[in-house]
Order: C-alpha cells, then structure tokens, then sequence
C-alpha cells in the first residue's frame, strides 16, 4: 500500500503554490492523476520519488517509512524502489533499444529479462536499431520496458 499526507510550498507564498496532499492507494493498482497545468501532478511525482523533500509530511509504501517529517527520515532517490517514466523518454541516443534496458538492469536482475520485455512491447525485431528509428509509440514503449526492468516497488 502507498500512503502517503505531503505538504510542500513551491516557490514564494505569494507566487507560488502549496501543494497539500494525502492519500491510501492499494498495491497492484494503477492510479492516474489528472488536472490543469500547474495543479502540482509533476510535483508530486516529483515528492513520491524523493527527488524533492517535502515540508511536513510523511510517505510509507509497504510498511516501509520513505519520508517521515516528524522523525527525520528522507530515504534518498537512489535508495527508493522507484521506476520513473519520463513524459520526454530520455532514452539514450547513442544506445540501441537493448542497449536502453541493459543500462537500466542491476546486479539482481534476471538475464532473460529484458528479452521478455521486448518480447511484451513487440519489439524484439528492433532491439538493435536507435531511438532516432524507432516512431514515438515505439520509443514510449521502450522507455516503459526500461522503468520495468528493475522490477520497482512503485512505477511513477
């Protein structure tokens, strides 16, 4: 379960926003946020996977404390089980498509992994041409297959 009550003020009081937030959000359950430009969706993925501390609050996932305010605790972006898809992709120019999800596998990860996930988006035939070849829907699928590879407990 992810749960979570964020509070955080970006930018000047007078300029800026208060983002304030909570919610209780089941495992294995896909969630889409939704609102005009500048209601803060960026900033709380941004809050979720700990590239921004926030003012109050606190962020559980599993039981586990992430952020917690009150006790002093900030697990660090590169501690966090967080994969995060990019609304630009950022796929590597210079690196084919099996390039991109190798630079994104670890120690922990399977071999066969990301053979399985080309094989899920379809795009085994393509695993060695660039991202400059590939259409936009083939570089997002690409760039989901990456966020996967890792097997994250949370994918933004």
């Amino acid at each position: 379960m992810l749960d979570f009550k964020l509070t955080k003020q970006f930018g000047k009081e007078e300029t800026g926003f208060l983002l304030d937030v909570k919610a209780q959000l089941p495992p294995g359950k896909i969630i889409g946020i939704f609102g005009p430009s500048g209601a803060g969706k960026s900033s709380l993925l941004r809050l979720l996977s700990g590239l921004e501390q926030p003012d109050q609050g606190f962020l559980r996932i599993n039981d586990i404390i992430w952020s917690d305010t009150a006790q002093r605790i900030f697990l660090k972006t590169q501690k966090r089980s967080v994969g995060y898809l990019f609304q630009s992709y950022s796929l590597f120019p210079n690196m084919t498509v099996a390039e991109n999800l190798a630079f994104a596998t670890d120690k922990n990860t399977n071999l066969n992994e990301p053979e399985e996930l080309l094989a899920a988006i379809q795009l085994t035939h393509k695993k060695n041409q660039y991202p400059s070849r590939l259409s936009g829907g083939e570089q997002q699928r690409v760039a989901l297959a990456r966020a996967l590879v890792r097997r994250p407990t949370l994918l933004l």
